[in-house]
């Protein structure tokens, strides 16, 4: 689950480092879990990002990027994914990980760029 509980439309929301360290929590719990990050998920079951990075989900011609409400405002997503994603649209869409079947998750970030998500 999502440390910050659910979607929030706080000022600071999209600003997590001005609302404390929340990540910490959850990337311990993947490491000591022999993973390198954890997916976040809201209450209702619909992913909003890592603890390290912002997510895309690929299928076929389209990146669903998950809603912006409550999750972190990704340098990434503004300067890099739309090169990085080409041709494909891009397309604002709430995903669960019943969807994960349907493409390739992406991770991406301002300092480590754009990679594969691998799910354990």
């Amino acid at each position: 689950p999502h440390p910050l509980e659910t979607p929030s439309r706080h000022p600071l929301a999209p600003h997590k480092g001005l609302m404390g360290v929340w990540n910490a929590a959850p990337l311990e719990e993947a490491t000591s879990a022999g993973a390198h990050d954890a997916l976040l998920f809201w209450p209702d079951g619909t992913l909003a990002e890592t603890a390290i990075a912002s997510i895309a989900l690929e299928t076929g011609e389209e990146l669903w990027l998950p809603p912006e409400e409550g999750r972190v405002a990704s340098l990434a997503e503004r300067l890099d994914l739309p090169e990085w994603a080409g041709s494909r649209k891009l397309r604002i869409q709430a995903f669960t990980a019943e969807d994960l079947h349907r493409g390739c998750l992406w991770c991406f970030n301002a300092v480590r760029g754009v990679w594969p998500g691998t799910l354990l």
